[in-house]
């Protein structure tokens, strides 16, 4: 693996040099105020990251709105990375991946309607139209904005994953960071995701030692770990029964932890890996299918992520032999290591 690094660092470190100056002109010109950066007609709490690939965004936005939705009238803002539209909308019952991507419908659909749920390209201009049509709304949640500056928002929450650390990454395309690690000054709170049981406390001091080279003093680190529960039919139709041969798939950025979680706990007998935001089509969905009934696999597990993409009646029609599953997950926090929920409703009460 290092090695893997050492060739990718020297091919593409010039070209990172490049991405590097351009990203840098763009932060000055935002902190001189040479480019603007307003802030929305709504409070904003963004979650996002300095990396391409999957920290937990959406786990750690349903963990948020299900922290503050009793309390406070908030909503959910994407811009529905790899929708088929352009522009605002409004999730509802009708809503597909299609139209708002896989992401904002998860969160939709697991909340059931409990809060509204936009997608919109323009953070700025999406928050002056839900402003304008819901005036009652306290708080925006918004998801992979970090990056978009011409939104200031209220509060910013940096997710890390603890397999890919930001502090040991490169720019891209050397690396996966979007921007130089200093760009973690921005964050209000810094969360490192996917935290392993197994950590010990001189570790967990460690990487919070190494991220203070970065972040500022006054920002809070916390840790989290994923949660998964219990597989849920997807189309409602069967029980799962432990213990018995499956198979699964997922379209994820990083499937690791999904896979090995499988192997530890299911009698997995093969793993179909995807890429990330993948869009099925019936003839691979056939061929998982059959690749089941050779197997002699009963049931066969993915995502929630995945799922939503798959909740239709072409797909349905399919799984007569076999039934489909997904397995939700969440997230909780390390509280030994700090009380994520208390310091956020602290900020808010503070706001």
């Amino acid at each position: 693996m290092a090695s893997k690094i050492s060739l990718r660092l020297i091919l593409f470190f010039p070209l990172s040099l490049m991405w590097d100056l351009i990203i840098r002109v763009r932060n000055l010109g935002f902190e001189s105020r040479v480019l603007k950066s307003q802030k929305g007609k709504i409070n904003s709490i963004i979650i996002g990251n300095i990396a391409i690939g999957g920290t937990g965004k959406t786990p750690h936005c349903l963990y948020v709105i299900d922290l503050l939705k009793d309390k406070y009238k908030i909503s959910f803002l994407s811009r529905g990375y790899k929708r088929k539209t352009k522009g605002f909308i409004e999730a509802d019952d009708k809503s597909d991946t299609h139209q708002i991507g896989d992401e904002p419908l998860l969160i939709y659909q697991r909340l059931n309607s409990q809060i509204p749920v936009f997608v919109g390209e323009n953070r700025v201009k999406a928050i002056e139209k839900i402003y304008d049509t819901n005036h009652n709304l306290e708080w925006v949640i918004l998801d992979d904005a970090f990056q978009h500056r011409t939104l200031k928002g209220t509060f910013y929450i940096m997710l890390s994953s603890f397999e890919n650390l930001f502090f040991n990454d490169y720019l891209l395309p050397a690396g996966s960071l979007r921007e130089h690690r200093f760009g973690v000054k921005r964050a209000n709170a810094i969360v490192i995701s996917k935290t392993p049981d197994s950590i010990h406390k001189k570790e967990i001091e460690q990487i919070t030692s190494k991220i203070r080279k970065y972040a500022l003093q006054n920002t809070t680190i916390f840790f989290s770990k994923i949660v998964y529960q219990e597989p849920i039919d997807v189309f409602g139709n069967d029980s799962f029964f432990e213990n018995t041969p499956i198979i699964s798939f997922s379209g994820l950025a990083n499937d690791t932890n999904f896979e090995n979680y499988l192997k530890q706990n299911f009698n997995l007998q093969k793993h179909f890996a995807f890429p990330d935001h993948h869009d099925y089509t019936i003839l691979e969905i056939k061929e998982i299918i059959l690749e089941a009934q050779k197997m002699n696999c009963k049931f066969i597990l993915t995502t929630e992520k995945d799922k939503v993409k798959l909740f239709k009646p072409e797909f349905s029609d399919l799984f007569q032999t076999v039934s489909l599953f997904y397995i939700p997950i969440g997230i909780s926090f390390l509280k030994e290591y700090g009380d994520f929920d208390v310091w956020l409703k602290k900020e808010i009460e503070l706001k």
